[in-house]
């Protein structure tokens, strides 16, 4: 499970003076928020945590929802301040609410976990879907999940493998090889050898043992046409990336 951290590729600070023309003082704030966050950024990569405190306090108290989600993280774990998993909790919350899906899936982890609040899968699984929808494909992974195995909502396999193939297209190498299993016990879709192999052959070579066994045995029991066709298939799904949404 994708566990808390801060990424500086959740810091993609684009603002350009064209996206936010409304008057040239929200203009200001937005420039001056990305610069909050990126200076707590650049201080916390340096080990200077009171410095990113600081500056993402700024960030979050102008409403900036990163700005809440990274300051939350430091109450968490406890860099630059005391830990403090209530106020943590607060803020990653505020920011989720906001819509951010890294704080959405912070959430996901605390309700999954039951380690910052009691365990509530329903909850898990309401914040799960949030950052799935917006395009997170670790979201989009353990959303299928939960789908599949009846985890915070009620077992709906066909709706779970959506997700998962989602996932899977998107780069998760623990969908690819759900997927590829979905397809060989013929869970929540027909039981199709050659996309089993097409999904198990994708995961192998992204390092999946479990995928790479999967290959071995489907190789013993399949011809040699179903195994081109299964390969084909393999090299279609590898350059066929979608953004599609399965609730859309």
């Amino acid at each position: 499970m994708h566990k808390i951290c801060i990424l500086a590729a959740a810091l993609v600070l684009v603002f350009t003076l064209g996206a936010c023309q409304k008057t040239t003082q929200q203009s200001g704030d937005m420039m001056a928020q990305a610069s909050h966050l990126e200076l707590g950024l650049n201080a916390y990569n340096d080990g200077d945590y009171k410095t990113a405190l600081a500056q993402w306090q700024i960030a979050a108290d102008q409403n900036d929802m990163r700005g809440q989600y990274f300051l939350g993280t430091l109450y968490l774990e406890g860099k630059g301040v005391k830990a403090d998993s209530d106020k943590a909790l607060e803020l990653i919350t505020l920011s989720a609410e906001n819509g951010t899906p890294d704080a959405q899936l912070a959430l996901v982890n605390f309700y999954t976990e039951g380690k910052v609040v009691p365990q509530e899968f329903s909850k898990a699984f309401y914040w799960c879907q949030k950052a799935a929808e917006q395009g997170l494909p670790v979201a989009q992974n353990f959303l299928g999940r939960m789908y599949m195995d009846g985890r915070g909502t009620q077992t709906n396999a066909a709706k779970g493998l959506e997700w998962l193939t989602l996932a899977a297209q998107n780069g998760i190498v623990e969908a690819q090889y759900y997927v590829g299993y979905a397809y060989f016990q013929g869970t929540g879709v027909e039981h199709d050898l050659e996309k089993a192999y097409a999904w198990f052959n994708i995961a192998g070579e992204n390092g999946s043992v479990d995928a790479q066994k999967g290959i071995a045995h489907l190789a013993s029991t399949m011809s040699e046409d179903q195994i081109v066709n299964a390969v084909h298939l393999a090299r279609q799904y590898k350059t066929a990336k979608t953004v599609h949404n399965p609730q859309q």
